[in-house]
């Protein structure tokens, strides 16, 4: 068994930190985006 890193327990709580921030902020995006072209549309 190998042993506990901490850069490695650091890095996983950045990346899911990250894509919890992420996820969110691209629907934001994806949402404005099509707002923007219903908006333009109409």
């Amino acid at each position: 068994m190998h042993e506990y890193e901490p850069e490695y327990a650091t890095y996983e709580y950045f990346s899911s930190a990250a894509t919890f921030v992420m996820v969110p902020f691209n629907l934001m995006c994806q949402y404005g985006i099509i707002g923007n072209l219903l908006v333009r549309e109409g």
